[in-house]
């Protein structure tokens, strides 16, 4: 990837955005930071046109990346949830999941964050993850995909384990 001239967002220290992108770019591939007390991923915020990539500190929990992106904030318009609420409750829940198993977000926006695990995932600690993710909070705190694509055998976060990726989705 080409150098990126990334601009200061304002308001947040530490953080930066690229310009918007062009198309054709893969989220699911990690961004790699020249430096290593800063990650870069996928964003689509505030900013008008598209897709950038942002630039933070390394150290920044999920929770923040989840309310600056206001990830759920789609989800809980589409099906009648306290928007607020939401993107608590998934602020809440992806650092219970970081605590579990480190990971990095690839991409966040509204609708969707990706995280990829730093490792595989232990057995325990998908049993743990599982219950993070109750079925009667499923929709709400973002398995709309998994959902849709479970065949009702089996765990419906498999494809978490599998792939070492968690991918909250609202459509």
């Amino acid at each position: 990837m080409p150098k990126i001239k990334y601009a200061k967002v304002p308001g947040l220290p530490g953080w930066s955005v690229s310009p918007v992108l062009p198309p054709g770019r893969d989220e699911w591939e990690p961004v790699e930071s020249d430096d290593p007390a800063f990650m870069i991923f996928y964003g689509m915020g505030d900013n008008p046109g598209g897709d950038r990539l942002y630039r933070i500190p390394a150290n920044t929990p999920v929770s923040e990346v989840v309310k600056v992106f206001k990830v759920g904030l789609h989800g809980a318009e589409s099906y009648g949830y306290d928007p607020v609420e939401t993107v608590h409750l998934v602020a809440e829940n992806v650092d219970k999941v970081a605590a579990l198993v480190p990971c990095r977000v690839l991409f966040a926006t509204t609708s969707s964050l990706g995280l990829k695990f730093s490792r595989p995932v232990k057995n325990a600690e998908f049993k743990a993850l599982e219950a993070l993710f109750p079925m009667d909070m499923a929709m709400q705190l973002g398995l709309d995909g998994y959902i849709s694509d479970w065949s009702g055998k089996g765990s419906l976060l498999a494809p978490v384990k599998k792939n070492n990726l968690l991918h909250l989705w609202w459509d």
